[in-house]
C-alpha cells in the first residue's frame, strides 16, 4: 500500500495522490495551477502521473483516456506530466500503477475514469472494499471483497469537500461524493491509498 494522500474524482473519476509539499489552486481566471509549498530549486522538474482508461463495454470512446495521452509530455509550473491508459482491469490496473508510482516517484498521481451517468465532477473521500465481478453464469454481477485483510474502508485524508467547493467557485460542476462505485476505479483507489 501505498503511504500517500489519496482523493478520487469522477465524471471522470480521478485519483489524485498528493505529496505534502503540493498544493493545487486556481489562482488567475479559472486556470487550475499546481505549485510548490516549499520552494524547489530552480530548473528541478518533478512528475505528475495521469492515468486514464481504455474504453469499455458499451463505451467505444473513453475521454479519460484520451485526456491522458494529450497530456503526456506536457510541463506545467515546473512539473513534467506523464500520462498513460490503464486497462479496465482490476489487477492489472492496480499493478501498473503501482509500477509506475514506484519507477517514477511522482509527486501527484491523477488517475482519470469514466463515470457516464454523472454531470458533475464526483471528489470522491471513500473507498469501499468490494469489487464487481460477472456471476459465472453470465448474468448479472455479485460482489467480491478486494482485500480480505483489508479494512471495509478507507478515507482519503485530502478535504474532498473543499476541494469540491474549490471547483465549484471555479465554474465547473463538482461536489463530493462519499461512494466511487464498485468497479475498477474504486478498486485502484482502495489498492493503492
Amino acid at each position: 500500500m501505498l503511504k500517500k494522500n489519496l482523493v478520487l474524482f469522477s465524471v471522470f473519476t480521478a485519483v489524485l495522490i498528493l505529496s505534502p509539499n503540493i498544493a493545487i489552486g486556481f489562482p488567475q481566471e479559472g486556470k487550475v495551477s499546481l505549485f510548490s509549498t516549499m520552494e524547489e530549486p530552480e530548473g528541478v522538474n518533478s512528475v505528475i502521473l495521469v492515468t486514464g482508461f481504455e474504453s469499455f463495454g458499451k463505451h467505444g470512446f473513453n475521454p479519460s483516456g484520451d485526456i491522458a495521452k494529450k497530456l503526456d509530455g506536457m510541463v506545467i509550473e515546473n512539473h513534467t506530466i506523464t500520462g498513460i491508459v490503464l486497462p479496465v482491469n482490476y489487477s492489472e490496473s492496480v499493478e501498473i500503477i503501482i509500477q509506475k508510482i514506484e519507477q517514477l516517484k511522482p509527486e501527484i498521481v491523477i488517475s482519470l475514469g469514466l463515470a457516464a451517468t454523472y454531470d458533475s465532477i464526483h471528489v470522491e473521500k471513500i473507498a469501499v472494499n468490494l469489487k464487481k465481478t460477472p456471476k459465472k453464469e453470465g448474468k448479472g454481477f455479485s460482489l467480491k471483497i478486494i482485500d480480505g485483510k483489508g479494512p471495509v474502508l478507507r478515507l482519503s485524508p485530502l478535504p474532498a469537500f473543499k476541494i469540491a467547493r474549490n471547483l465549484r467557485e471555479n465554474n465547473m460542476l463538482a461536489q463530493q461524493s462519499c461512494f466511487a462505485g464498485f468497479y475498477v476505479c474504486n478498486s485502484l483507489f482502495y489498492e493503492t491509498l
